[in-house]
């Protein structure tokens, strides 16, 4: 099957006249197909924020489901954009932290995909930082992430009899 997918795809890319150096395909857990690519067009292929990648993924997939006659997982990577991509959102996200931390105010984070939501809850959990969390507010597309701190909550007293113990 991954000699059958490594054609498929050597003939996509080639019709494209789109220079590919390096190829490597593997199949994963539960069959996901990762698919690396090294490329001098690289711009090309993941334009701009990433869509271009995400459009030649889907071609792939109808392409290897009509080749194969079954759906297919399929992940592809070109030139380490990928964790590029997600080193420059943690670094973004660390930035939002360590100002919410210093301001001792909760921060509305800009609109991100539910995966992307996903990732940042996973990053700023595992800084465990304490007084810092993250929560999810509103709904469907109007979901947006918050940094939340706890760090100026203040205890709930009750003085009962009035001498401010």
């Amino acid at each position: 099957m991954i000699e059958n997918i490594k054609i498929l795809i050597e003939q996509f890319f080639a019709k494209f006249k789109i220079d590919i150096s390096d190829l490597e395909i593997k199949i994963e857990e539960e069959k996901q197909i990762i698919i690396q690519v090294q490329s001098k067009d690289s711009g090309l292929l993941i334009g701009p924020n990433g869509k271009n990648i995400e459009s030649i993924e889907n071609i792939i997939k109808l392409m290897a489901f009509h080749h194969l006659d079954k759906k297919v997982k399929l992940t592809l990577k070109v030139n380490d954009y990928s964790k590029t991509k997600e080193e420059r959102l943690f670094q973004f996200i660390y930035s939002k932290v360590q100002q919410a931390q210093q301001s001792k105010r909760n921060i509305e984070l800009p609109f991100f995909t539910p995966y992307e939501r996903k990732k940042i809850q996973e990053y700023v959990q595992a800084l465990a930082i304490k007084g810092i969390s993250t929560q999810s507010m509103w709904e469907w597309n109007k979901r947006r992430l918050h940094i939340i701190t706890n760090l100026n909550s203040k205890k709930l007293t009750i003085d009962i009899d009035g001498d401010d113990i």
